[in-house]
This record gives C-alpha cells, sequence and structure tokens, in this order.
C-alpha cells in the first residue's frame, strides 16, 4: 500500500463512497447496473432466483477488501493475520451455508418481500458506508474530527 501511496484513512474513505453508491442503487431499487439481457431479466422469467441483496458488497467488494486491508496494516504480527485467516474462512463457510438457503428465501419471499428486503439491505449498506466514509474523512482531514 505505501508503494502506491495508498492510506488506511484513502481506503476507508474510497470504501465508503463505493458502498454508498451501491447501497443508493439498491434503495432506488435500480437496475442501471445490469449490462447483459440475463442481468435485465426480470425474477419472474428467471427458472431459478437466488438474490441476497448484501450478499456482493460485502462478502467481497470494495468494504469487504478495505476491511481486510486496514485489519491487516493495524495488526502486523503473525499471529494477528493467521486470526483474521481464520475468521475469513469460518466467515466463507457460514456465507456458503447461508447461500443455500438463497434460493428458497426468494421463492418463499415473491418479488415484493424481495424488493423491500433489498431496498432495507441498502439502507443498512448506505448507513454502513457512511459510517467508513466519515472515519476516512476524519484521517484524511484531521479538522473534521471535533
Amino acid at each position: 500500500m505505501t508503494f502506491c501511496g495508498l492510506t488506511i484513512d484513502s481506503l476507508r474513505a474510497e470504501g465508503g463512497v463505493i458502498d454508498l453508491l451501491i447501497g443508493l442503487n439498491m434503495l432506488s431499487n435500480n437496475n442501471s447496473h445490469r449490462h447483459t439481457p440475463t442481468e435485465t431479466e426480470g425474477p419472474h422469467q428467471k427458472s431459478t432466483v437466488g438474490i441476497v441483496p448484501l450478499a456482493i458488497p460485502i462478502v467481497a467488494g470494495p468494504g469487504a477488501m478495505v476491511t481486510v486491508l486496514v485489519a491487516g496494516q493495524q495488526n502486523p504480527h503473525l499471529l494477528s493475520k493467521a486470526e483474521i485467516s481464520l475468521v475469513i474462512l469460518v466467515m466463507s463457510f457460514l456465507i456458503g451455508v447461508l447461500f443455500s438457503f438463497a434460493n428458497f428465501l426468494s421463492k418463499r419471499l415473491g418479488d415484493t418481500g424481495m424488493s423491500v428486503v433489498t431496498r432495507v439491505m441498502g439502507m443498512i449498506l448506505t448507513a454502513i458506508s457512511m459510517g467508513l466514509l466519515a472515519d476516512g474523512l476524519k484521517g484524511l482531514l484531521p479538522g473534521l474530527a471535533v
């Protein structure tokens, strides 16, 4: 990170902005991020639908990457890095188990229920991203921290 001139605070602010944009798209139920015909099909046109609204931004998105980078930077010891790796492995397993129920839940909730869940998760993601952005800006612009 030092080689590229990146700081933890700039990564926090960047992750906050990207997650904020994703959360706002989820809140407005905006489909502009979809580009292929398969992505633009409505859920009623697909044979299998397994939608987990927070999956991409939280599991493998910029917020998750920033979190791992910040944790690795703040905990330079080998034991700390092993603990972080263990947490990632455990969470990957748990998320895989939860993903296996996504299709079932999507069918039970229906289109309207999934729309509501997407908007609620968008609101939660937006709140998380605002905290991440605020922390990054406080570090980048210390005059903002009171």
